[in-house]
C-alpha cells in the first residue's frame, strides 16, 4: 500500500505505521491499537467490513478516526468513480473485488460480478459480452485460488483495482490485447477524500 508514503506530509510529525492485522484480531486490536496511541486509521481489505461492524457503522469502511469516540468513512465511492470514469456506461463484468463490492454496486447496479476463484457469477446476471473488466484480485489471492475470464470475451479494456506492478490485472488486459487502466487514480482519488474526512476530527 501507498498509504504511509502518500499521507506522511498531510501528518507531519505523527508516525504512520503500517500494521498487519488478521480478519480474527480485528475487533481485539483496534481497541489495543488505540490506547497505544492510534487515531487515525486507513482500512484495506479484507479488513473494511469488520472493522464497519466494530464501530457499528452498516457496510465496509475504509476511514477511522477517534476522537472521543469512533467515526468512519468509506471514501471507495469517490476513488471508483475517479477510476471508471466514462466507463461506467459500458457493459461491466466485475472480475473478483472482495472487500469493495458494496462500494462498486452503488456505482455500477448493473454490473454483472464474477468470483475469481470459480469463474461462476456472484450478482446480477451473466454477460458474455462485457466491454469492460473491472479487476479486483491481487496477486497473492490470484496466485492460491484465481482464473481468468473466458478468453472469447470481446473486452475492451480492463480496468484494475490493484495499482501494483505485478497485479495479474496487467496480465489479463495483455491476454485480452485491450487496453488497461492502474488503480492509482481510484487510490489517489479515495486518499484526498480520506485526508478531508481526518481534518474534520478534533484530534
Amino acid at each position: 500500500s501507498y498509504t504511509p508514503t502518500y499521507h506522511q506530509f498531510f501528518f507531519k510529525n505523527a508516525p504512520i505505521l503500517r500494521i498487519e492485522v488478521s480478519e480474527d484480531e480485528c475487533e481485539r486490536s483496534i481497541p489495543f491499537l488505540k490506547e497505544l496511541g492510534l487515531r487515525w486509521a486507513a482500512v484495506t481489505s479484507p479488513l473494511k467490513l469488520k472493522a464497519g461492524q466494530m464501530v457499528e457503522v452498516v457496510g465496509p469502511i475504509n476511514t477511522l478516526c477517534f476522537d472521543g469516540e469512533w467515526r468512519a468513512t468509506n471514501t471507495d465511492v469517490f476513488g471508483l468513480e475517479h477510476l471508471l470514469g466514462e466507463l461506467k456506461n459500458k457493459r461491466v463484468a466485475v472480475w473478483g473485488g472482495g472487500g469493495v463490492l458494496d462500494s462498486i454496486s452503488a456505482i455500477l447496479p448493473e454490473a454483472s460480478f464474477y468470483s475469481s476463484r470459480t469463474g461462476e457469477i456472484k450478482k446480477g446476471e451473466e454477460v458474455r459480452d462485457p466491454d469492460v473488466i473491472l479487476w479486483g484480485v491481487g496477486s497473492k489471492s490470484f496466485a492460491e485460488k484465481g482464473q481468468f475470464p473466458p478468453k472469447d470475451w470481446p473486452v475492451q479494456w480492463v480496468v484494475d483495482l490493484n495499482y501494483t506492478q505485478d497485479s495479474p490485472g496487467l496480465e489479463c488486459a495483455h491476454n485480452y490485447g485491450c487496453q488497461y487502466r492502474s488503480g492509482l487514480g481510484m487510490f489517489q482519488a479515495q486518499a484526498e477524500k480520506q485526508q478531508e474526512f481526518w481534518s474534520e476530527c478534533r484530534v
